[in-house]
């Protein structure tokens, strides 16, 4: 998603049945809203991801919540779709700015 402009929220719950919840059974879900910037009046786009059940994936250490499925997912979608809905990307203002910045050098040992 580098250079898209993307805000959204992550949602994670255990799944209930019959008035109890259900251990290790769970729902996920991100919502997110793109592009966030430009004015008031252009298109914006919404990406929802449910996932139902979700596991564990390498590299997750272990965790099936939103931010390690829902939230990658919805980001693998909008960086696809981008360029069909015509959302231009754009050069990071937090790259930009760190591109610009002096090498930080490390004191030397006294």
């Amino acid at each position: 998603m580098a250079g898209l402009r993307v805000g959204g929220k992550t949602g994670s719950a255990q799944k209930a049945d019959h008035g109890h919840y259900l251990d290790n059974t769970r729902i996920t879900n991100f919502a997110a809203v793109f592009p966030t910037d430009g004015p008031v009046g252009s298109p914006r786009y919404l990406v929802l991801i449910l996932l139902d059940e979700p596991k564990a994936a390498p590299g997750t250490f272990g965790l099936a919540t939103a931010g390690w499925n829902a939230a990658p997912t919805a980001g693998r979608v909008i960086d696809r779709i981008a360029p069909f809905l015509d959302v231009k990307r754009v050069k990071s203002a937090v790259t930009a700015t760190a591109a610009k910045a002096p090498a930080i050098e490390e004191d030397a040992p006294q």
